[in-house]
């Protein structure tokens, strides 16, 4: 190949980059995330990744506590009565980037489901909550994607439930933090 094949070739390359918006940190790999993770994550935290997947971790337990329908009590009791220890995990899932078309299909059949559930007046409130986590299951909705991948995010924590040691929730959001200035978040729910 000539200087000017290569010249010619390094232009279209820009060219195209250009056209298409692309950006090196737009297209980040869980490996490259894996990298950028670890400067911020917290003593005690581990991670794992390959081709696909992310996985974050504590390496000691935390106490979750569901607080619906507890006696008043104070925090230590209820724990100690109905509370249980779990990992505290975060993983990412890379998939191939989601056409708009196939995410508004999942999103559309989704939503028509849960509304189904939402407005069946014969299926008790208790019922309904596990159905609808089901529904929000079989149909998983990628929060994060770059210009390469659409990507899933699963955490142990359910957001609903708090959880001890107090330290725990600080450092869960640090890395939080960190995934959500390196990946754009979809507009949906």
């Amino acid at each position: 190949m000539s200087k000017g094949d290569k010249m010619k070739l390094l232009f279209n390359c820009l060219i195209f980059c250009w056209l298409t918006n692309f950006s090196y940190s737009e297209a980040i790999s869980p490996t490259e995330i894996h990298a950028q993770i670890k400067e911020v994550l917290p003593q005690g935290w581990q991670m794992v990744s390959d081709h696909s997947n992310l996985i974050i971790y504590r390496e000691k337990k935390v106490e979750f506590l569901n607080p619906v329908s507890l006696p008043a009590k104070s925090h230590e009791r209820l724990l100690k009565e109905y509370g249980w220890k779990e990992s505290l995990i975060v993983k990412l899932r890379f998939v191939p980037k989601l056409h708009k078309d196939e995410l508004q299909k999942i999103i559309n059949i989704r939503s028509e489901q849960i509304k189904k559930i939402k407005d069946d007046i014969t299926i008790h409130d208790k019922s309904k909550y596990g159905l609808l986590a089901k529904i929000r299951q079989k149909f998983l909705v990628p929060q994060y994607f770059n210009t390469r991948y659409s990507i899933y995010l699963h955490r142990t924590d359910r957001g609903n439930y708090p959880f001890w040691p107090k330290e725990a929730r600080n450092e869960l959001q640090i890395i939080l933090k960190k995934l959500n200035l390196l990946m754009k978040k979809y507009d949906h729910k």
